[in-house]
């Protein structure tokens, strides 16, 4: 398991998807790696969130549902967004994960 996910009184409004913390990272991780790697990625995407460590909120798993909803955000971050929260989750088949990162590596 990558993250434990813990209850705790906190405001969903308090994580938003740092778009620009993302762009960067993800281009460092092209040019630093030929392959980028699932493990990798999923940190980068929590990150995203503002989450430094590997305990995550119910209230951050709110937010990903919420972004994962927008149709204002990119369908790859969407399809990424998702993907980290089926992880997270530890609710997802080995089909489902390989589809998802196949389409998010031809993509990004």
């Amino acid at each position: 398991m990558l993250y434990q996910i813990v209850n705790v009184r906190d405001n969903i409004d308090c994580y938003q998807f740092d778009l620009d913390f993302f762009i960067k990272n993800i281009e460092y991780l092209k040019e630093k790696k030929s392959d980028i790697n699932i493990i990798d990625f999923i940190n980068l995407i929590v990150s995203s969130y503002g989450i430094i460590g590997n305990t995550v909120t119910r209230s951050v798993l709110y937010a990903m549902r919420r972004d994962i909803r927008d149709t204002n955000i990119n369908l790859v971050l969407r399809n990424s967004i998702e993907l980290t929260r089926c992880i997270i989750n530890n609710k997802y088949s080995n089909e489902y994960v390989n589809k998802k990162w196949k389409y998010i590596l031809s993509n990004i």
